[in-house]
């Protein structure tokens, strides 16, 4: 009986060791950024304002979906999501038919507003505590739509387009759920939000 207690007691022993070393090594790969609670874990949201191409403003949402948490580079605290979301845009300006507005031709103003869909797949990399960095590359559908109002013709144009999206962003990080936002992209514009 004393050989068989010894014998459990000694595997519980090595269980508890090869999961502790297990635990060491997974902090390990994760880095400081895990200990230091600054990386947002999980689902995160941001909401933001954009200043678009072409003087258009609007807003949008994303919701980031980490799925390789752990990132793919040893020594270096990075993280893959995916990313999918929507923006919306409104804007004005004004054109000439021809190259110049000058007798005989007419100038208008074009009034529009834009929906757009998108999705990228998004690579964090978190240099310290207060700091991100993330390149995004996907694609984004832009459905508008815009008037001609004026000396000329005054209609209502619809379009639908497909693009690529390419964007950098930077995120600080205030709290362990929270974080500014700063993103530039392209077809979207200047971003600036919070993620929570």
């Amino acid at each position: 009986m004393t050989r068989k207690l010894t014998l459990i007691a000694a595997t519980l022993a090595a269980l508890a060791t090869l999961v502790a070393a297990s635990d060491a090594d997974a902090q390990r790969r994760r880095g400081p950024r895990f200990s230091q609670g600054r990386a947002i874990d999980g689902v995160r949201i941001d909401v933001h304002g954009t200043i678009a191409w072409y003087g258009g403003l609007g807003g949008g949402l994303r919701v980031d979906i980490p799925i390789v948490p752990d990132g793919f580079i040893e020594g270096i605290h990075d993280e893959l999501a995916i990313s999918f979301g929507g923006e919306i845009f409104f804007w004005a300006w004004y054109a000439c038919n021809r190259r110049n507005c000058g007798d005989g031709y007419w100038d208008y103003r074009h009034d529009g507003v834009a929906v757009m869909p998108l999705g990228a797949a998004q690579w964090n990399f978190y240099l310290n505590e207060s700091w991100s960095l993330f390149p995004e590359l996907g694609f984004a559908a832009w459905l508008f739509w815009h008037d001609h109002d004026g000396d000329g013709p005054d209609d209502t144009h619809g379009h639908f387009r497909a693009s690529p999206l390419i964007s950098f962003g930077a995120r600080w990080h205030f709290t362990e759920r929270n974080a500014l936002l700063f993103r530039a992209t392209w077809p979207v514009g200047f971003q600036f939000g919070i993620t929570f």
